[in-house]
């Protein structure tokens, strides 16, 4: 028997969570958009083919035409990982750190880039290992003891620990960072 003003309890069961819903959209649609500000990528009031395109290969300064890893950093930088090193592009010219012009590097394999909080450029590795990028020197990564030398992604927690993915994957992937190394 239905009251006069009030849904049948099976309607009713599946009006209640529409409503929540309804209530949520708002903020959740706010939270969801991109701040206002550099991290907007496209206006989207503009067609594709009013943006210019460039395309960047071997002859234009790579060295070679697979990009492994793209990211710009903070201070302007365009940084490239290919498979023959590292690229730093400033908008004019390319400059290239590989095994040749940095014997620190392992080899020239490069897999992913990551940029933390404090400015540092990290370069992860294809068999080398993992790099920083600070102050214009390019170093081997020596907080801590990494299972092995494949460095397929690189974030940072919440925290500014520093997570790898490795290849093969280890039962432990958080690793520390220097100095100082805590476990």
């Amino acid at each position: 028997m239905e009251t006069a003003g009030l849904l049948p309890s099976s309607r009713r069961r599946a009006f209640i969570p529409a409503l929540i819903l309804a209530a949520l959209y708002p903020a959740v649609m706010a939270a969801a958009q991109p701040a206002a500000g550099p991290q907007a990528a496209l206006d989207p009031a503009r067609a594709l083919t009013q943006y210019l395109r460039d395309v960047w290969q071997r002859g234009q300064g790579l060295p070679q035409n697979t990009v492994q890893a793209v990211l710009q950093t903070r201070d302007g930088y365009l940084w490239v990982g290919t498979g023959d090193g590292l690229v730093r592009f400033d908008g004019v010219r390319f400059t290239t750190y590989d095994s040749r012009t940095q014997p620190v590097l392992g080899t020239d394999d490069i897999s992913t880039l990551l940029e933390d909080r404090q400015g540092v450029l990290w370069v992860g590795t294809l068999g080398g290992g993992l790099f920083t990028y600070r102050g214009g020197v390019l170093a081997p990564f020596t907080g801590g003891a990494l299972p092995n030398s494949v460095i397929t992604d690189l974030y940072e927690g919440a925290d500014g620990a520093l997570w790898t993915a490795r290849s093969p994957p280890t039962p432990q992937h958080r690793d520390c960072r220097a100095p100082p190394c805590e476990r």
